[in-house]
């Protein structure tokens, strides 16, 4: 097997899209099983077993890892090797099998409406930067996308007469999201008032006048929502309240499974556990007999 193996399947990583933050980890993964072999004095690749594999979930627990880190290092190995199978370097993947710790499902932390009022309240009309931010918003929170989605929004993935977007999500997978009226309009404000006749793709630019990445768009956000008053809003949260306040005003599951591009309803229905407790508040608080 050559000695660049790992290179090679880091660049498989990068033509699929992946984030540098998924390609990295899953380096660090792979550098902490290649640290346990040389522990164990297993000298390649191909040495490694099915028993060999357990043996190293059982090394993670005792090293203290949770299970969703031990859940997330097997996953990132099983792709590897399934990559050194695939690639002929391997009969068969000792990670195919291995049954991944049980993880419990945080439920996702989510604004309520008034919050979300007050984080586009927060957006400043007096800044050169007001219509692009106030965009960002309505697309963040309005369409329920990730934060890497919308920093690879580019204007040909754009359609405003029909309210439609195209969006590269988890697994370069393309889905097509549609915009609510609000949404178009903030979009149409930006590029008519502060975008400009540029050349850039990219529909979010920065003030140097090229594209806002990830990392920039989070900034924005910290900024807005310090200005709100709301501590500790990461776009994620804005993804989580778009899902929770469709359900809570009666979206079906299979839609908003649809919207978020989620592969499989389980990862949708956790947001129902969410809309449920907003339920079961409103009915502590708000019940006609709560008083008596």
């Amino acid at each position: 097997m050559p000695h660049n193996v790992v290179d090679a399947f880091a660049l498989e990583l990068q033509t699929k899209d992946y984030s540098k933050y998924t390609v990295d980890q899953y380096m660090k993964d792979i550098t902490h099983l290649q640290t346990f072999m040389k522990e164990q004095e297993i000298g390649s690749f191909e040495a490694i077993t099915h028993t060999f594999a357990r043996y190293f979930v059982g090394y993670l627990s005792d090293q203290g890892f949770q299970n969703r880190s031990i859940a997330r290092k097997i996953s990132a190995l099983r792709s590897f090797f399934r990559f050194l199978k695939d690639e002929g370097y391997l009969e068969t993947n000792p990670f195919a099998q291995v049954v991944l710790p049980k993880v419990k499902k945080n439920q996702p932390n989510f604004l309520y409406e008034s919050d979300i009022d007050q984080l586009f309240q927060s957006v400043n009309k007096d800044s050169n930067s007001y219509y692009r931010d106030l965009a960002i918003l309505e697309v963040m929170y309005g369409c329920g996308l990730r934060v890497s989605e919308v920093a690879g929004i580019t204007l040909k993935k754009l359609d405003l007469p029909a309210g439609w977007l195209r969006v590269l999500g988890k697994g370069n997978k393309e889905r097509v999201v549609p915009m609510h009226p609000l949404v178009v309009e903030t979009i149409k404000n930006y590029l008519a008032n502060e975008r400009g006749n540029t050349s850039e793709t990219a529909l979010f630019l920065n003030q140097r006048g090229t594209p806002l990445s990830a990392r920039g768009l989070r900034m924005i956000l910290d900024k807005l929502s310090s200005d709100a008053g709301i501590a500790h809003v990461h776009p994620h949260m804005l993804r989580h309240s778009y899902a929770t306040h469709l359900l809570n005003h009666g979206a079906d599951l299979r839609s908003v499974q649809e919207l978020l591009g989620h592969e499989h309803l389980s990862s949708t229905q956790i947001y129902t556990h969410v809309s449920n407790q907003n339920l079961q508040t409103q009915i502590q608080t708000k019940h006609p007999r709560r008083k008596q």
